[in-house]
């Protein structure tokens, strides 16, 4: 594991976190689960059935693992923010060519009744973005801080980049290309009842 400075506060990188073969597990089965139909690249993946909840995996070995890996991350978390961080939402996404997203943070936006506002997101304190692959253009992460500095980074296969989910780090994703982006996003919460196992 290589930490990568970012030069931005409380935003970190490590690279070669997880192993080629790993991320090549979990792409595997993600290519058989996520079908090639037509799909609206103006929607967001979890709009498309691009996205999946990891305790719906059917595979139990990769479940196993993707549970055991979720720890870990939360340790490195956890070193990182010096606080004791526990999984709130594990999530594995497709990208495909064309799809972007905009400027935006992970916590609700606004207040209760308003139409963005989704009181699950109130318990996110840390995003977490694990690439599984790299052999595509674009789909970079932009995040930037409340000085306005910014980090791009750039997709690395078994690369883990943490930031805050509130407003303290905006990001948003570069337009994929060409090729397949494959994500596994987890955010952390500091409330040991927001695990996501209590929720379910």
């Amino acid at each position: 594991m290589i930490k990568i400075e970012t030069n931005i506060k409380n935003l970190f990188r490590f690279d070669n976190v997880i192993s080629h073969s790993n991320c090549e597990r979990i792409t595997d089965y993600l290519k058989v689960v996520f079908t090639d139909d037509e799909k609206d690249l103006n929607k967001m993946p979890w709009h498309n059935n691009d996205s999946l909840d990891f305790k719906t995996i059917k595979n139990s070995d990769l479940l196993f693992f993707i549970k055991k890996l979720r720890f870990e991350i939360a340790l490195l978390a956890s070193e990182c923010y010096n606080s004791i961080l526990y999984p709130n939402f594990t999530d594995l996404v497709l990208w495909r060519k064309g799809m972007k997203m905009a400027e935006h943070k992970d916590t609700p936006y606004g207040n209760p009744g308003d139409n963005f506002y989704r009181a699950e997101l109130i318990e996110r304190y840390v995003s977490c973005v694990i690439y599984l692959n790299d052999d595509y253009i674009g789909g970079e992460t932009i995040i930037t801080n409340l000085k306005g500095e910014r980090y791009i980074s750039v997709p690395k296969t078994g690369s883990v980049i943490f930031f805050f989910s509130d407003d303290r780090h905006i990001h948003s994703v570069n337009e994929i290309k060409e090729g397949k982006r494959y994500t596994l996003p987890i955010w952390f919460t500091k409330n040991p009842r927001a695990l996501e196992e209590l929720l379910c």
